[in-house]
């Protein structure tokens, strides 16, 4: 995986609080890959191999990000 780290905090979580229904995300890395086959980075395909929805703000519209921009 690109971020193992990132892995490894999202499996302490998952095993805390089960797994979400989806994850919504911006189009930035960790989450998106340019080059990948429809932009799937290696996370979100771990992601979606874990039965979770993928859903990403629209390409330059970080506003809809806002409520979960404000929590971090």
């Amino acid at each position: 995986m690109e971020y193992p780290c990132l892995s490894d905090h999202f499996e302490r979580t998952f095993k805390e609080f089960g797994l979400p229904q989806a994850i919504h995300t911006d189009n930035g890395a960790p989450f998106a890959s340019p080059n990948a086959l429809f932009g799937l980075s290696q996370l979100y395909v771990w992601w979606l191999h874990l039965g979770i929805a993928i859903e990403r703000i629209q390409p330059g519209k970080s506003q809809q990000n806002g409520r979960m921009s404000e929590c971090i």
